[in-house]
Parts: C-alpha cells; structure tokens; sequence
C-alpha cells in the first residue's frame, strides 16, 4: 500500500485517512498509530536471533559455525525481500568466519558474515560480534565482496588476538585476521564502530583482482563483474589493540577517514625469531597505506594496486607502534589530528600533513614525521611533493626526519627534542623555511643530518629559528654534506654551528654565536653573518 498522504483525523472517533479518503476509524488514537505502523512500508528488517537460532556467549566450534550460517541466512532473507536496513538489535555471539588459505580474498568472502549491496548493517552499542578462536591464518568477520552502497555503523567488532592458536594450525605470522574486510566496494560507509584485538587489521580495504599495469581497472577476471574500491568513508569509530594494523588501505580511490581514534596497535615487542604469538606484526600502524606497485621486467613501476585521494582528519592516534605508514600512496591529505607515536614512510606522492598536534608518549617515541627518500633504478625519487606546516611537535627523539624530492617543511612549532629537530636526508629541492625549534635537552642539535653523508641539491633553509638552551648543543650541525645550492639564508641559531667535512654550502645573513667550519670542507662561503 502507498503511504503517501496519510493522516489521522479525531471526531468521537478517529478516522485515519489515504490520500483524502477514510480508510479505518478506531475508538482510541493509539489503535490508529497502530495502525498506520502497521500498514507503512518499512525498509528496516529488525533481527530476532532467538528466531534465527543464533546461540549467545561462548559456544562451540559447531555452534560458532551455525551461528554464522543463521545470520546470513536472516541477512539474504531480509535482502531477498525488499529490506535495506539490518537492525541487528542487542546481541553477543561469536562466529566462525575462519578461512586459512593463504590471502585468498573469496574464500574469506565465504566464510564471513557477508555484507550484500544496498544495504546497512545496522548495530547498536549492545552489539558484540566475536570471532571464534581459530588456527588460521585467514578471516574476515565482516566482509563485502564487489558489492556498491554498503554502510556498517555501531557496535562493536572482537577478534581472537590473545585466545588464536598460534602453534597447531597454519604456519607462519598468522596476520590476516581482519573484523572488517572491504573487497571492491564502492560508496562505502563505516560510522560509530569499534574493532578490536584482531590477529591482522581491525579493518581492511582492497579490491577483488590487480588493476592492469597502467594503474586501470581489469575487469577480465574468473569472478565475472568486479568492482574496484572507491569513495569510502569511515567516521567516529575506533579501533583498538589490534596486532597489525588497525585500519589498512591497499586499494581504494577516494576515502574520507574522520574522527576516529586508533589506539594500541602492533604492540607487544616480538623479538627476531620468537613464535609467532599475540605480539605485534609489522607494519604495526595505525592507519597503513599500503598499495602494492613492484616493477616489471623493465624496471617500469606496475600500478596494480593504488591507493589515492586519502583525507586523514580530526582524530585521535595514542600508544600506537607507529602512527600513519606512508607506504605506496599518492594525493593524501592529513589535517587536525593528534599523534602521539611517529608517521612517515618511502613511498608517498603529494602528500600534505598540516594542522596537527604530535604529542609524544615517553622519550621513546623516536621521530614525529619520518619522510626517508627512496629512488628507483632510473634515478627518479619515489618519495616526493610533501608539504608539512603548521603542526606542533613536542617531545621526540626527532622532530621531522626529510629527504625525497620537492619537500617543504616550514612553519612548524618543534620543541623539546632530545636529538635533532629537523634531521635532513638525501634529496633534490628541499625548503625549510619559517620554522621554531627549541630544546632544552643537552647535546641536541637543531638541525643535522650525520651519522651518514647525504647529497643535497638545491636546499635551502631559510628564515628558521633555533633556541637551544641545554648543554653542548649544536644550532646546527652537519657532515659529509656534498651540497650543490646548499643555501642558509636568514636563520637564527641560539648555540654554536659546525660544519665538516662537507662541500659547497652557502650561509648568509644569519646569526650564530660560534662557528666552527675548520675541517675538510670545501668552498663554505659566508656573506653577512653575525
């Protein structure tokens, strides 16, 4: 029946009216909610796992098993029937979702909770999904196959880190346990979860099949029809304890990442050639951009997966083992957050980190921003077109650790760093300009790029401040520099500077209470210094 222009009219009696004519009368106004309740259309299937036999608390294996058929059942029977909405309701369960064959996208697919398209699964904070305790290096409890309009919001996600068995069952780092697992979904929409203590990512995005080596969709695949992940966005959730990753995007073309909190992810300090167990596995981030781009047999990079057009914003990053891993990604975005471990990473393209607060746990959170150069065997950069601004950086070991190709670092706040605050690295058009640095740690330097040499061409640092109040520091203090356009213009160095064993280094109009530019050095040219 068409609900549209229906209306509930009070006499002695209360007629209830479709379109301007009556179509029942009832005695009382609740009889006629009632009513009209019953006869709208609803687009929401609210689920009874009493009905659906789902058995709560801890079960068996059996159990665990059937529990996960149940629920897919309910959720193609809600999905064959018209419903866009699955009301999962209060409910504790674990599922058996293991699949442990090796990364195999479609056999995780199979044995997860399956998420079809045009649908929301819909929890409350009374929701707790569980993963059965398994011996398999696969699972997804969540998962979305080639599947558009996908949205998952509240509850809460659990995975078997601390009760997996490590030892009986498949080999190896047992690392691909994810809660929920995005394979080709486009419009996807992840709001107010949370997914904790899983053996690999809280939550993981990636498409069916490689793209073609020119970075293109291939849609010539054995799944038939494939969708490639693509507008993806994931607010006010958290994800917590997990052993790899908490969240991973590998392949995925748009995704807005706001107000989420990432918190305890890969900790634990599993050391070289410990078994596997609980303890964290690398990359260990919290957020990992991971797209996977080797070359061919010409050295030409394979774009067979790409992750692009990332905003990371306004969230909350503490006790992490690592921050934000830049690994292969291009066009990120990274702006109002508050870190507390170190993001950096070899494989980043356009990349803009500005606006945030780094904040460090203890003295061993070693750099806030790790940009480490890497270029390919033809000599272009693969690390390159950085800009960060504006972020405040307090208490590391290194404040900002760069090199690459066309970096800017300026306008930063970094103070109270125990070794250097900008710590410079190979590269080809490098500013640092407009920046505050102050320590009052003894020997920390504000700006160095020793133990190892590095080739610089046309840095220049400009108009930088430096207060080094502790003990034998140095304002700045380089060696085995091969500069070509190495220009200091402008800066202010509170403690002494040293240059050795280095070459072709400008310093002008700048101010230093002591200099020592003594040994090995060549062509060290100063124009208008105090």
């Amino acid at each position: 029946m068409n609900a549209q222009n229906i209306a509930i009219f009070e006499r002695t009696l209360f007629d209830v009216t479709q379109e301007g004519e009556t179509i029942a009368t009832f005695n009382t106004l609740e009889e006629a909610q009632q009513y009209v309740e019953e006869i709208t259309p609803t687009d929401t299937y609210s689920f009874d796992p009493n009905y659906w036999k789902i058995k709560q608390g801890e079960v068996t294996r059996q159990e665990a098993l059937e529990n996960r058929i149940y629920i897919n059942t309910a959720i193609s029977f809600a999905k064959a029937n018209g419903y866009t909405v699955f009301d999962v309701g209060d409910l504790d369960a674990y599922f058996d979702v293991q699949a442990g064959f090796g990364g195999s996208k479609i056999e995780n697919y199979r044995r997860s909770i399956q998420l079809p398209s045009n649908f929301h699964f819909k929890m409350n904070d009374n929701t707790h999904l569980r993963v059965q305790p398994n011996d398999k290096r696969d699972y997804a409890l969540l998962c979305a196959f080639s599947e558009i309009n996908v949205t998952v919001s509240g509850g809460h996600l659990w995975g078997d880190r601390y009760t997996h068995d490590y030892d009986n069952g498949d080999t190896g780092p047992q690392d691909l346990g994810y809660g929920l697992y995005f394979v080709g979904v486009v419009n996807g929409v992840v709001d107010n979860i949370t997914a904790n203590q899983f053996t690999g990512d809280g939550f993981i995005i990636s498409s069916p099949v490689v793209r073609k080596d020119d970075g293109s969709e291939n849609h010539d695949s054995h799944y038939g029809k494939v969708y490639f992940s693509k507008n993806l966005k994931v607010t006010n959730s958290t994800f917590d304890d997990n052993r790899r990753n908490g969240l991973a995007l590998t392949d995925v073309i748009g995704a807005v990442l706001d107000n989420n909190t990432y918190s305890k992810t890969g900790l634990g300090g599993r050391k070289s050639g410990e078994a596997y167990s609980w303890k964290g596995h690398l990359p260990k981030h919290a957020i990992d951009l991971e797209a996977i781009n080797n070359p061919d047999e010409n050295g030409n990079l394979r774009l067979t997966e790409r992750v692009e057009n990332v905003v990371i914003s306004n969230s909350i990053f503490k006790e992490n083992y690592g921050d934000i891993d830049f690994y292969k990604c291009s066009n990120i975005e990274v702006f109002g957050n508050t870190f507390s471990s170190g993001s950096g990473g070899v494989g980043g393209f356009n990349v803009k980190m500005y606006g945030n607060t780094f904040l460090a746990d203890s003295e061993a959170s070693k750099t806030a921003i790790n940009v480490k150069p890497l270029v390919r065997a033809d000599g272009s950069h693969f690390v390159k077109d950085w800009e960060i601004y504006n972020n405040t950086i307090s208490g590391y070991v290194n404040g900002i650790q760069i090199g690459g190709q066309n970096q800017k670092v300026y306008s930063n706040k970094i103070s109270e760093f125990s070794n250097n605050g900008i710590f410079l690295l190979n590269g080809v058009d490098v500013l640092i300009d407009n920046n505050e640095l102050d320590s009052s740690y003894s020997n920390a330097r504000g700006i160095y790029n020793y133990p190892v040499g590095i080739e610089a061409q046309n840095y220049t640092l400009s108009n930088n401040k430096v207060a080094m109040t502790g003990n034998y520091g140095y304002g700045f203090d380089f060696k085995k520099v091969i500069g070509e356009n190495f220009i200091i213009d402008n800066c202010h160095f509170s403690q002494r500077v040293r240059i050795a064993n280095s070459k072709n280094i400008t310093i002008k109009k700048s101010t230093f209470p002591t200099a020592d530019f003594s040994k090995n050095n060549q062509n060290i040219i100063q124009e208008n210094n105090n």
